[in-house]
């Protein structure tokens, strides 16, 4: 059996693992992200956990999943809010200097959205779109099992998207784009601004306030799942998926959002799209899956 190495760099850890591509983990090793070292430090210190590995010999890929845009076809990070100093950074380059596997480089949402389109709530689909609802709102789209990244790496990219023009402006992303309008960072800020900082440390907290019935909360979560189904009828009118798989930690919260949202987003296509399908993500780690799978094919994109 085929296995290769996935490594994904997260905000607090980097977990690197030995991956079948049957879909088995054999190995995970897990430390807490070294980015104080700067980006040389950091990539001894993948390379370190790559050798650490117990059949890091016998694997024959690596794949390596990062937040924010990359260029694949080079190997280099483009953006990454979490981590300015990777900017621009060649990290494929870097890690076949020291171990000569070929090596692909691909945005973290996109190799979650794999791996659930090859062993999770994707398997029995040709078109899936894979949808990140965290502290950011990230995409991919999966089309019999090739990611569709986009002439310039940003497809799936719809943190940026607009959903409603006349909100205020918060940061670098456009008005009323939905990260800054229904993310778990959103959820938290306007929380904090209702009810308090002591009250409402996370999103989940808002969410709790609506299990508790508070009308502003409810009106809250009504706001934030409309603009969910405006994004996801936006995505649903150009690509018509089968699926949209959801993962990321609102997810914990469904009960309390996810209802309202699919009510609303079946009320915004059209009748013959309503087999359209609203599932969450199956799997306990897609993205180290759907790395292997990146590296074992070499992410045959469009």
């Amino acid at each position: 059996m085929e296995k290769n190495i996935s490594v994904e760099l997260g905000c607090e850890h980097i977990r690197v693992a030995c991956v079948g591509i049957n879909g088995k983990i054999y190995q995970i090793l897990s430390r807490p992200t070294q980015i104080h070292e700067g980006k040389e430090g950091l990539a001894k210190q993948i390379i370190s956990m790559i050798h650490a590995l117990d059949d890091a010999s016998e694997c024959k890929h690596i794949g390596i999943g990062v937040p924010g845009p990359v260029d694949t076809k080079k190997g280099i990070i483009r953006l990454c809010n979490h981590f300015p100093e990777l900017e621009n950074y060649a990290i494929v380059e870097r890690i076949q200097q020291e171990i000569p596997l070929p090596c692909t480089l691909v945005n973290d949402v996109n190799a979650a959205a794999l791996g659930e389109a090859y062993f999770g709530a994707g398997k029995n689909h040709e078109s899936i779109y894979y949808i990140s609802l965290s502290t950011g709102i990230g995409g991919a789209y999966i089309y019999h099992h090739r990611i569709i990244s986009g002439n310039n790496g940003y497809a799936g990219e719809i943190g940026n998207m607009i959903v409603d023009q006349n909100r205020d402006k918060i940061n670098k992303l456009n008005v009323g784009a939905i990260e800054n309008e229904a993310s778990g960072h959103a959820i938290t800020r306007e929380g904090q601004y209702v009810f308090g900082e002591d009250m409402i440390h996370n999103a989940g907290d808002v969410f709790e306030q609506v299990r508790k019935k508070d009308p502003v909360a409810i009106q809250l979560c009504e706001d934030v799942s409309k603009d969910l189904a405006v994004m996801l009828s936006t995505i649903a009118l150009v690509l018509d998926p089968q699926v949209f798989i959801f993962g990321g930690g609102c997810m914990k919260s469904d009960d309390v959002f996810f209802p309202l949202m699919e009510e609303h987003f079946r009320s915004l296509i059209y009748d013959d799209m309503q087999d359209i399908q609203l599932v969450k993500e199956e799997l306990e780690d897609p993205e180290l899956l759907g790395l292997a799978m990146c590296a074992s094919d070499n992410e045959k994109k469009a």
